[in-house]
């Protein structure tokens, strides 16, 4: 692999060749935003008392639904797409909805709680 000759800029008017052409350095120019910090840790500790709450709720409603699908959890059976998918079922109904729906009610009573606090 040959490396063509630097060519001038009259040659790369005549030839075609593009040179690049520093003006300056755009990191020098570039400014960062300042970093936005997350929710407090009481925010969060009221997210997550609020999903705990929720979900030992989700299980006590469901009680007899939770015991009569603990034995297709466990052990595991074949074919494993299938079990995956009720183990999917099963985590997702127990746990992330009420992961959602605690989250915004933590954040609803946080706000609240820290207004009249405030007061």
């Amino acid at each position: 692999m040959s490396v063509a000759p630097a060519a001038s800029k009259a040659d790369a008017s005549r030839v075609g060749y593009i040179v690049p052409v520093r003006t300056s350095n755009v990191a020098d120019e570039f400014e960062f935003p300042d970093p936005q910090p997350g929710p407090s840790a009481r925010r969060l500790a009221v997210r997550l008392g609020c999903t705990t709450l929720l979900s030992l709720l989700l299980i006590a409603a469901f009680w007899e639904f939770v015991v009569q699908w603990l034995p297709l959890l466990w052990p595991p059976t074949q074919p494993y797409s299938r079990w995956l998918s009720i183990l999917a079922v099963f985590l997702g109904s127990v746990f992330l909805l009420p992961g959602i729906v605690g989250s915004v009610v933590g954040d609803a009573l946080y706000d609240r709680w820290s207004e009249e606090r405030d007061d």
